[in-house]
């Protein structure tokens, strides 16, 4: 978090990318978290969905697809929510179809 001071005291514009899993979903999507950044001056946050690739992929990482709603649903609210105490804006890339977990 030193490295964010530092950012906000020399007024240099940064945000701030999460990777979203079905571990961490109700932590990063909280109120608290997206505060602790907006106090901390970042001027974006942004989300990543995990997607499992490579030789050795950890679909227990994965979002469900009824989270994935959910995870939008809550990005919405949390706009709405800060929209109003600040400027900074909260998004993901959007996608236009759901992905599904590996099976196995």
């Amino acid at each position: 978090m030193e490295g964010l001071r530092r950012l906000k005291r020399s007024k240099t514009l940064f945000g701030v990318a999460t990777t979203v899993t079905g571990q961490n979903f109700e932590e990063v999507l909280s109120d608290e978290y997206v505060r602790t950044f907006i106090d901390r001056g970042a001027m974006y946050l942004w989300y990543y969905v995990f997607r499992p690739v490579g030789r050795d992929p950890s679909p227990r990482f994965c979002v469900s697809r009824e989270r994935m709603i959910e995870l939008r649903r809550r990005l919405l609210g949390l706009r709405r929510r800060t929209r109003s105490s600040s400027s900074t804006p909260i998004g993901m890339p959007r996608e236009k179809r759901f992905a599904q977990p590996p099976r196995g």
